[in-house]
């Protein structure tokens, strides 16, 4: 579809389209990742926006490291270490994803809103029984992955910030999360694409 919605923009909105790739985007980071160009888009985004927007706390000169969390279609985690590099991170299916699987398959389950929460995680009935499975077990599914994150990157106060369409809902079940901004990824593409239209940046360091 990339090149698709290429062609559309330069014919119908006589706009030169901004791609993001992996390979050839100047982010300024070291890349750990084999192959680099099998790195998603929206994964790069969202660690150069974490890195250079949340990477570094006011009151330190020194970068903590950043771990970004984002619960869309599927979940990812990305990890970016102390000296700014981007280390990789995991993937594992979405909150929705999840959801939809468990209704198709389980005959007497039916989709539920998933606010509220429950007020215990223990539910009393079928409803709240899902809602406590999906938002406390994302919520301790996160923070599991993220002490696992930390102790790999030697980084135990990395900062953690979530994106994506169910962040708020699910963020509050995660103790490690400090942050949520819904907004990460379009921002990260905002800082990009001024990085990137000044021809004097430098290309990206793959490693």
């Amino acid at each position: 579809m990339t090149s698709i919605l290429e062609s559309v923009c330069r014919t119908h909105i006589g706009v030169e389209p901004f791609v993001v790739t992996s390979a050839a985007t100047d982010t300024g980071m070291v890349i750990h990742y084999d192959p680099v160009t099998s790195l998603g888009a929206d994964r790069l985004v969202n660690a150069f926006a974490a890195l250079h927007l949340y990477g570094t706390p006011r009151d330190s000169a020194a970068s903590p490291g950043c771990i970004v969390v984002d619960y869309g279609t599927a979940t990812k985690l990305e990890a970016v270490d102390r000296d700014g590099a981007y280390r990789g991170g995991v993937i594992l299916p979405g909150v929705r994803i999840s959801m939809e699987a468990l209704f198709e398959r389980a005959a007497l389950l039916r989709q539920i809103p998933l606010a509220p929460a429950p007020d215990s995680t223990i539910g009393s009935n079928t409803a709240d029984a899902l809602r406590a499975g999906i938002l406390f077990g994302y919520g301790a599914q996160t923070d599991g992955l993220v002490r696992r994150f930390r102790a790999e990157l030697a980084a135990p106060d990395a900062r953690v910030i979530a994106t994506g369409g169910l962040a708020d809902l699910v963020a509050p079940h995660a103790e490690t999360v400090e942050i949520v901004d819904t907004n990460l990824t379009v921002v990260g593409l905002r800082m990009l694409f001024e990085r990137n239209r000044e021809p004097d940046r430098s290309r990206p360091k793959l490693a």
